[in-house]
């Protein structure tokens, strides 16, 4: 529809388009699953990225809105010991993240409404100027929030291991099965 408006002795010519919005809406397919499970993958993976440049630029605000406020953080050297999230935010204090890179991510469902996303994490970083470069097996749990935004519940984070016996079994019995 155009409607003719005169302001000023201007006529201004305005398109309205929302007839047409609704008609298309009514026949667009409704999101399947797959592409739901999609987005949220994707959506992990952004916030993964974030999470990341946020340590990098110290944005306690963004981690802030990142973390879910029961967030726990288990560490390989300490795997007796969770640290709350309050504890997390303080040692962000004491820990300078000059870069960190993500490899190898995948982002998998672990029930309605929580993602579980593993990758490596390259890391260049110091706390208290010893360095704590290297790289990093990261297990991030996912949750989403009743005002459907997701945030980390948990970070699990440990050394990657080599290639072992047992690791080297598993991709010979997985590369047998994609053959198949």
């Amino acid at each position: 529809m155009i409607r003719h408006i005169i302001a000023g002795g201007v006529t201004v010519v305005v398109v309205l388009l929302a007839p047409h919005r609704v008609h298309s809406q009514q026949h667009a397919a409704p999101p399947t699953l797959e592409s739901s499970r999609a987005a949220d993958t994707a959506h992990i993976a952004h916030l993964e990225r974030a999470w990341a440049d946020g340590l990098i630029t110290r944005d306690s605000a963004l981690l802030d809105g990142i973390l879910a406020p029961d967030f726990t953080l288990i560490v390989s050297a300490s795997p007796d010991r969770p640290f709350s999230r309050a504890v997390w935010f303080a040692q962000l204090r004491e820990y300078r993240t000059d870069s960190l890179a993500i490899r190898d991510l995948h982002v998998r469902e672990a029930g309605t409404d929580v993602l579980v996303a593993s990758f490596v994490a390259r890391l260049k970083a110091t706390v208290r100027g010893e360095d704590r470069s290297g790289d990093f097996f990261i297990t991030d749990v996912w949750r989403r929030q009743p005002n459907g935004r997701w945030q980390a519940a948990a970070r699990y984070s440990s050394r990657p291991e080599g290639a072992t016996a047992s690791s080297r079994v598993l991709r010979e019995q997985a590369d047998s099965q994609e053959r198949r």
